[in-house]
Protein backbone atom coordinates (compact mmCIF):
# COMPACT_ATOMS: atom_id res chain seq x y z
CA UNK A 1 0.00 0.00 0.00
CA UNK A 2 1.28 3.46 -0.87
CA UNK A 3 1.55 5.58 2.26
CA UNK A 4 3.63 8.52 1.04
CA UNK A 5 3.78 10.41 -2.22
CA UNK A 6 6.64 12.81 -2.81
CA UNK A 7 6.18 15.58 -5.36
CA UNK A 8 9.10 17.49 -6.79
CA UNK A 9 7.75 20.82 -7.99
CA UNK A 10 9.71 22.37 -10.80
CA UNK A 11 9.03 23.82 -14.21
CA UNK A 12 10.43 22.16 -17.31
CA UNK A 13 12.82 24.32 -19.28
CA UNK A 14 12.36 24.24 -23.05
CA UNK A 15 14.40 27.20 -24.21
CA UNK A 16 13.01 28.34 -27.56
CA UNK A 17 10.54 25.46 -28.02
CA UNK A 18 7.50 26.72 -26.13
CA UNK A 19 8.20 30.46 -26.42
CA UNK A 20 10.98 32.70 -27.72
CA UNK A 21 14.03 32.62 -25.45
CA UNK A 22 13.54 36.02 -23.73
CA UNK A 23 9.96 35.07 -22.81
CA UNK A 24 11.02 31.69 -21.42
CA UNK A 25 13.63 33.37 -19.22
CA UNK A 26 11.12 35.97 -18.01
CA UNK A 27 8.62 33.22 -17.16
CA UNK A 28 11.25 31.35 -15.18
CA UNK A 29 12.19 34.52 -13.28
CA UNK A 30 8.52 34.82 -12.30
CA UNK A 31 8.32 31.12 -11.35
CA UNK A 32 11.31 31.49 -9.06
CA UNK A 33 9.93 34.65 -7.43
CA UNK A 34 6.62 32.89 -6.76
CA UNK A 35 8.38 29.76 -5.51
CA UNK A 36 10.37 31.80 -2.99
CA UNK A 37 7.16 33.49 -1.78
CA UNK A 38 5.47 30.09 -1.29
CA UNK A 39 8.54 28.60 0.37
CA UNK A 40 8.70 31.49 2.84
CA UNK A 41 4.96 31.39 3.50
CA UNK A 42 5.09 27.69 4.43
CA UNK A 43 8.54 27.58 6.07
CA UNK A 44 6.94 27.21 9.50
CA UNK A 45 5.28 23.90 8.53
CA UNK A 46 6.90 21.06 10.46
CA UNK A 47 4.83 18.19 9.05
CA UNK A 48 6.74 17.91 5.77
CA UNK A 49 4.26 20.04 3.83
CA UNK A 50 6.47 23.12 3.52
CA UNK A 51 6.79 24.17 -0.12
CA UNK A 52 10.10 23.55 -1.84
CA UNK A 53 11.13 24.35 -5.41
CA UNK A 54 13.58 22.72 -7.79
CA UNK A 55 15.14 24.95 -10.44
CA UNK A 56 15.62 22.38 -13.21
CA UNK A 57 18.60 24.04 -14.89
CA UNK A 58 21.16 26.48 -13.55
CA UNK A 59 20.88 28.66 -16.65
CA UNK A 60 17.51 30.02 -15.51
CA UNK A 61 18.84 30.51 -11.96
CA UNK A 62 21.83 32.45 -13.34
CA UNK A 63 19.50 34.60 -15.45
CA UNK A 64 17.35 35.30 -12.37
CA UNK A 65 20.52 36.11 -10.39
CA UNK A 66 21.73 38.63 -13.00
CA UNK A 67 18.41 40.46 -12.78
CA UNK A 68 18.01 40.33 -8.99
CA UNK A 69 18.71 43.02 -6.44
CA UNK A 70 21.12 42.42 -3.56
CA UNK A 71 18.18 41.88 -1.19
CA UNK A 72 16.58 39.36 -3.57
CA UNK A 73 19.89 37.52 -3.89
CA UNK A 74 20.25 37.32 -0.10
CA UNK A 75 16.71 35.93 0.11
CA UNK A 76 17.52 33.34 -2.56
CA UNK A 77 20.73 32.21 -0.83
CA UNK A 78 18.86 31.91 2.49
CA UNK A 79 16.11 29.81 0.86
CA UNK A 80 18.70 27.58 -0.85
CA UNK A 81 20.70 27.06 2.34
CA UNK A 82 17.49 26.23 4.22
CA UNK A 83 16.60 23.60 1.59
CA UNK A 84 13.51 25.44 0.37
CA UNK A 85 14.97 26.16 -3.08
CA UNK A 86 17.35 23.87 -4.92
CA UNK A 87 19.23 24.54 -8.14
CA UNK A 88 20.16 21.65 -10.42
CA UNK A 89 23.69 21.83 -11.79
CA UNK A 90 23.37 21.56 -15.58
CA UNK A 91 23.07 24.92 -17.36
CA UNK A 92 20.46 23.51 -19.77
CA UNK A 93 19.10 20.08 -20.63
CA UNK A 94 22.05 18.66 -22.57
CA UNK A 95 21.96 16.54 -25.69
CA UNK A 96 23.94 13.32 -25.62
CA UNK A 97 25.86 14.76 -28.57
CA UNK A 98 27.60 17.38 -26.39
CA UNK A 99 31.38 17.22 -26.54
CA UNK A 100 33.71 17.47 -23.54
CA UNK A 101 34.07 21.26 -23.76
CA UNK A 102 30.30 21.76 -23.99
CA UNK A 103 29.75 19.61 -20.90
CA UNK A 104 32.31 21.60 -18.91
CA UNK A 105 30.70 24.85 -20.10
CA UNK A 106 27.32 23.50 -18.97
CA UNK A 107 28.61 23.55 -15.38
CA UNK A 108 29.66 27.23 -15.51
CA UNK A 109 26.78 28.58 -13.40
CA UNK A 110 27.57 26.06 -10.64
CA UNK A 111 30.82 27.86 -9.79
CA UNK A 112 29.20 31.31 -9.83
CA UNK A 113 26.18 30.35 -7.73
CA UNK A 114 28.25 28.33 -5.24
CA UNK A 115 30.62 31.27 -4.82
CA UNK A 116 27.57 33.31 -3.78
CA UNK A 117 26.60 30.67 -1.21
CA UNK A 118 24.07 28.56 -3.10
CA UNK A 119 24.63 24.84 -2.44
CA UNK A 120 24.35 22.72 -5.59
CA UNK A 121 24.52 18.94 -5.13
CA UNK A 122 22.34 17.53 -7.91
CA UNK A 123 21.78 17.76 -11.64
CA UNK A 124 18.85 16.92 -13.89
CA UNK A 125 18.61 16.22 -17.60
CA UNK A 126 14.99 16.14 -18.66
CA UNK A 127 13.38 15.51 -22.02
CA UNK A 128 16.64 14.25 -23.56
CA UNK A 129 17.14 10.53 -24.04
CA UNK A 130 20.56 9.84 -22.66
CA UNK A 131 23.85 11.46 -21.78
CA UNK A 132 27.37 10.54 -22.76
CA UNK A 133 29.87 8.91 -20.41
CA UNK A 134 31.91 12.09 -20.07
CA UNK A 135 29.16 13.83 -18.13
CA UNK A 136 29.76 11.56 -15.12
CA UNK A 137 33.37 12.66 -14.66
CA UNK A 138 32.49 16.30 -15.24
CA UNK A 139 29.65 16.23 -12.71
CA UNK A 140 31.92 14.60 -10.13
CA UNK A 141 34.66 17.17 -10.86
CA UNK A 142 32.05 19.86 -10.09
CA UNK A 143 30.81 18.25 -6.87
CA UNK A 144 27.55 16.93 -8.30
CA UNK A 145 26.61 13.79 -6.37
CA UNK A 146 23.06 13.10 -7.60
CA UNK A 147 21.63 12.97 -11.10
CA UNK A 148 18.11 12.40 -12.39
CA UNK A 149 16.79 12.03 -15.92
CA UNK A 150 13.38 12.08 -17.55
CA UNK A 151 12.84 10.31 -20.86
CA UNK A 152 11.11 11.98 -23.80
CA UNK A 153 8.64 9.28 -24.85
CA UNK A 154 8.02 10.98 -28.22
CA UNK A 155 11.64 10.66 -29.40
CA UNK A 156 12.47 7.31 -27.88
CA UNK A 157 10.89 4.91 -25.51
CA UNK A 158 11.67 4.25 -21.90
CA UNK A 159 13.49 1.07 -21.05
CA UNK A 160 11.18 -1.69 -19.87
CA UNK A 161 11.17 -2.57 -17.11
CA UNK A 162 11.80 0.99 -16.02
CA UNK A 163 14.97 1.20 -13.89
CA UNK A 164 14.80 2.50 -10.35
CA UNK A 165 17.50 4.46 -8.54
CA UNK A 166 20.96 2.96 -8.95
CA UNK A 167 24.63 3.80 -8.55
CA UNK A 168 26.01 4.78 -11.92
CA UNK A 169 29.71 4.04 -12.22
CA UNK A 170 31.73 5.30 -15.15
CA UNK A 171 34.42 3.27 -16.93
CA UNK A 172 37.15 5.23 -15.09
Amino acid sequence: MITDIYLVPHSHTDIGYTHPQPIVLELHRRFLDQAMDLAEATAHHTDGSAFRWMVEVSGTAKDWWRNATGTERDRFVAAARAGRIEVAGMRWNQTQLSDHHMLIEAMGPVKELRAAGVPIRSAMNSDVNGVNWGVIEIMLDHGIENFSMAINEHFGHAVRPRPQAFNWISPT
